[in-house]
């Protein structure tokens, strides 16, 4: 794919999360979020799709900055991604 098409994917994700993280915590607030983390189909369904949407974006960045795309791109990616939710969960943040 061009890299335009790899923008799009990323401002697609980039925009989604956004606005679905700043939904989940208006509604959070208010205690509203009752059927979402009730329904573990639902939760489940999206922790994926964030999962996804970050691979993507890392993906694209990581696209940006070598020259051939390969295997060992995509092991970057989830290499890094692993790092950073790894680091996180240790820290608790």
């Amino acid at each position: 794919m061009s890299d335009q098409m790899w923008n799009i994917i990323w401002w697609f994700f980039a925009l989604t999360i956004a606005i679905g993280v700043l939904t989940s915590a208006y509604f959070g607030e208010r205690n509203q979020l009752g059927i979402v983390m009730d329904n573990p189909w639902i939760k489940y369904s999206i922790i994926l799709y964030l999962l996804v949407g970050v691979f993507f974006i890392v993906y694209s960045e990581i696209r940006k900055r070598v020259e051939v795309e390969s295997v060992k791109t995509i092991i970057v990616t989830i290499v890094i991604i692993l790092v950073v939710f790894g680091f996180f969960a240790l820290t608790r943040l």
